[in-house]
Formats: C-alpha cells, sequence, structure tokens
C-alpha cells in the first residue's frame, strides 16, 4: 500500500515537473513573440525615416538592431545605406569590411563597388566588379550580383556585355535571359526585351505565364505595340514554331484592346488544337478564360465580358462556365451596369444551386441593393438568405455584418450592433472582419453621444497586440486613435462634438446634403476652435465628391490659411492637387498643389504619394 501511494506521488510530482516545464516554454515563445514584434516596429520606423529622407535617423535605429544582431543583412545594408545616404563613405566602407569578416558572401562584396561607383571612382568600381567575376571560379550567381549592381547604377551597357560574357564563359545561352529582359526594359529597348522573353520562352516553355504577361504588358503604348506585334509574328512564321506563340500574340492582342485580331489567333488555334490530343483540346479553352481573367484584373471590363462570353459560347459544357458568368456579373458591376449583374447572378443562382458561385452571387445582388440601389430592406433579404444557403463558410460571416449595415442604413442602432456584435463572437470570423466588427460598435456609441463608451471600445482595439498581425486589421487601430484623439481633443465641448458625430453618422448612412449642413454649422461657430480644421477639410472633402470643386478648394485653403499648424494642413494641400487633377483636369494647377506639399510640408506621410502624382502628371504632360 505504502508502495502505491509512493508511486502515486511520484506520478503527480511529475505530472507538476511536465505542467511546469510547459508552462515557462509557453511564457517563452510569448517573449520570443513579442521581442519579433518589437525588433519589426523599430525596423519600419527605421524605414519609414529613410522614406522621409530622416537619414540621421533612421541610420540610428539601424545602428541599433545591428549591433544587437550582427549577421542580418537587413539591418546591416541599413546602415551602410545611410552612411552612404549621408555622404559618409568612409564609416559606409567600414560597415561593408566589417560585414565581411563574418559573412564573405558576394551579395557583401558587391556593396564595396557599388560604393566606390557612388564615391565617383567609376573605374574603380568597375574594376574591382571584373576581379569578383575572375575571383568567382564560373559561379552563374557572382555575374549576376555584379551585373544587378551595375544596373542600380545605370551601367546598362557593362551590365549587358556582362552578362552575354557570362553566357558564353559558362557555355549556356539560357542563362540571365530574364536579368536581360528587365536591363533592356529599363534602356525602353523593347524590342530586345521581347526577343530575349521569347528565347525564355524556347528554353523553358513551362514559364509561358510569366512570358506572356512581361510581352503583354507592352501592350499599352501604341507606338511600341505594333512594332512588338511585327516581332511575335515573324517568329511565328519561321519553321516549327510552337502554338504558344500564337497564343501570346492573342493575349498581346487583348491587351492592346485588339480583340478582333484576338479572335482570328484564337480560330487558327483552334484549327491546330483539334488536330491534337484530347488533353491539348482542353488548353484553348483554359487560355481563354485566363485572358478574361487578365483583362478583367486590368480593368478592361468590357473586354473582359467579351472573352467570358466567348468562353460560354465556345465551350458550353466546361469547367469554366459558373466561373465566366460570375466573372460578367463583376465586370458589368465595375461598369456600373447593375441590372445587368443582377441579371446574370440570378442565372448562376438558377443553374448552379448549392453551390460557393450561387451562393456568392446572391451575395454580390445584396451588395449592389445596398450600396447602388440604396434599399436595405431588399438587401437584408438577400443578406438572410445567404446564411440560409449552402454551402456553409465565411460568406455568411460576412452577410451577418452586412446585415447589421442595413440596420445602420435604416438608423435603427441598437439592431445594428446586435449583427456586429454576433460577428465579433464568431471564432471562425477573420481577424479583419471582427476589428471592422469592434470598430463598428465603437462608432455606434460614438455616433450616440456615447463617447466614454465610444473611448472604451476603441482602447480595446488599439490595446489588443492581436491587432497588429495584420495590415487589414491595422487599419481599424488607426481609425480608432484618430476618433479617441478627437473625443479626448474635445472633451469641453461635448455638444458640439455630438454635432460632429451626428455628421458623420449622415455620411455612413449616404445623407451627404444633411452632412454637409452639419459641418457648415460647425465651421461658423467661432467657439469650437478645436474642432474647425476637422469642419473645414469635411465640407471640402464632402465638395469634392458631390463635384463641387470651386467650393473644395476654397474650403482647403480656407484651412491652411486659418490653421497653418493643423494636422490636417499636408493632407488639405494634398486634396487641393487632387481636385486640379482628378476633377478639374488642370494639369499645370494639380502640379503646382502637389509641389507645395513637397516644400511646405518635408515630413508629411503623403510626400510618396504626392511624387508618384507628380510623376503620372508629368508622363501623360510629356
Amino acid at each position: 500500500m505504502k508502495q502505491l501511494n509512493r508511486k502515486i506521488w511520484i506520478l503527480i510530482i511529475l505530472l507538476f515537473l511536465v505542467s511546469a516545464v510547459f508552462g515557462q516554454k509557453k511564457v517563452e515563445q510569448k517573449k520570443q513573440k513579442m521581442k519579433h514584434q518589437q525588433l519589426n516596429q523599430m525596423l519600419n520606423l527605421a524605414r519609414s525615416y529613410e522614406q522621409r529622407a530622416q537619414f540621421s535617423r533612421a541610420l540610428d535605429i539601424y545602428s541599433r538592431l545591428w549591433e544587437d544582431f550582427p549577421s542580418n543583412i537587413n539591418y546591416y545594408r541599413g546602415v551602410k545605406n545611410n552612411h552612404i545616404n549621408l555622404q559618409r563613405f568612409d564609416l559606409a566602407e567600414e560597415t561593408i569590411n566589417k560585414m565581411l569578416q563574418g559573412n564573405s558572401s558576394p551579395l557583401i562584396k558587391v556593396d564595396l563597388g557599388d560604393l566606390y561607383f557612388k564615391k565617383g571612382e567609376k573605374e574603380k568600381a568597375i574594376l574591382f566588379w571584373k576581379k569578383m567575376i575572375g575571383d568567382s571560379k564560373r559561379n552563374p550567381s557572382t555575374f549576376q550580383i555584379v551585373a544587378s549592381a551595375m544596373t542600380r547604377n545605370f551601367l546598362y551597357d557593362e551590365a549587358l556585355a556582362l552578362y552575354k560574357k557570362g553566357q558564353e564563359k559558362l557555355n549556356n545561352k539560357s542563362l540571365f535571359l530574364i536579368d536581360m529582359a528587365n536591363v533592356y526594359r529599363s534602356r525602353r529597348d523593347y524590342k530586345n526585351a521581347v526577343l530575349s522573353y521569347l528565347e525564355y520562352l524556347k528554353y523553358y516553355p513551362n514559364q509561358y505565364n510569366f512570358v506572356e504577361h512581361s510581352i503583354t504588358s507592352f501592350a499599352s503604348d501604341p507606338e511600341t505595340a505594333a512594332e512588338i506585334e511585327e516581332i511575335i509574328r515573324s517568329k511565328i512564321r519561321q519553321k516549327n514554331s510552337p502554338v504558344e506563340l500564337r497564343n501570346v500574340l492573342a493575349a498581346f492582342y487583348i491587351r492592346s484592346s485588339n480583340y478582333r485580331a484576338a479572335l482570328e489567333e484564337y480560330a487558327t488555334i483552334d484549327q491546330y488544337i483539334m488536330t491534337r490530343s484530347k488533353k491539348e483540346k482542353n488548353k484553348v479553352g483554359i487560355e481563354l478564360f485566363r485572358f478574361a481573367q487578365n483583362a478583367f484584373n486590368d480593368g478592361a471590363y468590357e473586354y473582359a465580358i467579351q472573352a467570358y462570353q466567348l468562353v460560354l459560347t465556345r465551350y458550353p459544357n466546361s469547367s469554366f462556365v459558373p466561373n465566366s458568368k460570375y466573372g460578367i456579373g463583376l465586370a458589368y458591376e465595375k461598369l456600373s451596369q447593375f441590372e445587368s449583374a443582377i441579371e446574370i447572378y440570378n442565372q448562376i443562382i438558377v443553374d448552379h444551386k448549392n453551390t460557393p458561385h450561387a451562393k456568392n452571387s446572391l451575395f454580390r445582388i445584396g451588395e449592389i441593393q445596398l450600396k447602388n440601389f440604396s434599399d436595405p430592406d431588399a438587401a437584408e433579404e438577400s443578406f438572410k438568405k445567404v446564411t440560409q444557403m449552402r454551402p456553409a463558410g465565411k460568406q455568411n460571416i460576412q452577410a451577418i455584418f452586412r446585415i447589421g449595415d442595413c440596420y445602420l442604413i435604416r438608423n435603427t442602432l441598437a439592431k445594428a450592433a446586435d449583427w456586429y456584435k454576433q460577428v465579433s463572437r464568431q471564432k471562425s470570423a477573420s481577424i479583419h472582419l471582427k476589428m471592422k466588427a469592434l470598430f463598428k460598435l465603437g462608432k455606434i456609441s460614438y455616433w450616440q453621444g456615447e463617447f466614454d463608451s465610444a473611448n472604451e471600445t476603441f482602447e480595446k482595439i488599439v490595446n489588443d497586440p492581436i491587432n497588429i498581425t495584420t495590415d487589414q486589421a491595422g487599419v481599424y487601430v488607426n481609425d480608432a486613435l484618430e476618433l479617441s484623439m478627437l473625443i479626448d481633443e474635445n472633451k469641453e465641448s461635448q455638444n458640439i462634438l455630438k454635432k460632429f458625430a451626428s455628421a458623420d453618422l449622415y455620411l455612413e448612412q449616404k445623407k451627404n446634403d444633411s452632412a454637409l449642413s452639419i459641418y457648415k454649422e460647425i465651421a461658423q461657430q467661432d467657439s469650437t476652435k478645436e474642432l474647425l480644421d476637422d469642419a473645414y477639410l469635411k465640407i471640402g472633402e464632402l465638395c469634392f465628391y458631390l463635384k463641387n470643386y470651386d467650393e473644395s478648394i476654397k474650403m482647403f485653403r480656407h484651412l491652411i490659411l486659418n490653421f497653418p499648424t493643423s494636422v490636417y494642413a499636408d493632407v488639405a494641400q494634398k486634396n487641393i492637387g487632387d481636385v486640379y487633377h482628378q476633377g478639374l483636369q488642370n494639369s499645370e494647377s494639380a502640379l503646382q498643389a502637389y509641389e507645395l506639399v513637397l516644400t511646405n510640408y518635408p515630413d508629411s506621410v503623403y510626400l510618396e504619394e504626392v511624387r508618384k502624382k507628380i510623376r503620372e502628371i508629368e508622363k501623360s504632360v510629356l
């Protein structure tokens, strides 16, 4: 008996020790996860400083990271690049040599040549890179690494010469073809780029999709399209040319909106395919369906519809039929042809019962009814049917969320909250959707003037570490922070804040005129200086949306003039550029407005977006 008791006690002690070890392991894993998140946050902050040309701040963070993790290439590159950005070339060289002590990879060694070139020592850089090639013992990756460094420094001729030398030395003409094509693209030598892609296809026919996408990307430029078409045709005319070349040409025609020529190519391809094996006979349908998808993804919705309809006409019994019909419905939506979209969706529901296509189609009908027809009653009915339709899946949770939106549009906020709570409790709901539901619950409290309750909900979003696991969920963290700050900053003006919140609710319900009226009322009250810049920004944005462009510009300028230190001053200046560019189609005034963002707000988070828009305008004007 004593022996038995002793065994029981030993077993209990062992179980306790195992659970303690397991618990300690979980604690360590949690610590590691938090450490990893902190490192990522520091890295993102350093990159943010770098993008805003605050190189000293970026360097400080990168240096601390690299000191703790000396083998990390990203941290090393951050230190090296920012020394170069600050013209501290000696320190950059010290950094490279220090890294080389622990990592003699060509990826690190090539940085010395890059540094010499950036110092203005071109000959020294080229000699160094040549020595690397000589020491490489016929290693293809070394040719690639060195040529890439040359390309980054705009030494296109030298890079191409090196790639060709590599092909000869390694006795392999299939090497570096894509790298060479990319260099030709950089030089705007589209003819040789296309020839390189076609040569690559000859060696690697299983890379057809990549080659097709690369070549068809040139189709948007009418000046080069004719030349590229002739290059492909000349290859097709050669004896025993593969049928894939005709597929490339057909895809090129579709991308250049020449659907008549594309159909002629498909007719020729069909004649060829019909002589082949049963497996190959299905191939043309696959290609045509894929082209339809590409056209849709490129925003060529009318052409996508034509291509999908061609699939339905030619292959009425194929597995592509439901997807093609659904693609047509989505394309009609993009073209704002909502009645036609609903018609095709209803056809899918009848012809393909109890399939994901039918369920998705009913969900799309609900979306059209809610967003485009402003009919929340009909939309609610559709979304409820979605939740009852087989097969069960994540679409049910999205439908539940949208039912909440239907109640929100009808101003039945308490019932809307009930539906959002359902979503937040669903275990299978995505983090993004849970955060969206929680944010809506916070906004309902905000709209109802229950600011303490709203802040409690917003704090849950901000403080829960799960929110930073996805970019989508992170959006709600920023929005929650913004509204929480708005509430805290205006605690002394709660009556006006309630008005401001009610205007925001009208916006959510698409009652734009009512929202605009309240914002204007707030803007006329001098006692609410904390909310004045917010009101002017909202008025400007609403007027822009309602195509009252002159009034929109006036409001943004009023904000900048009267509140020069406002956190919205930079976005107001950017918005002026947007109104001129997108609304008034005045490129000259848009450029002037965007350039003022760069000049007056050097720390703005919109700098990269503005630079991109300036480049787009300059390109379109040329």
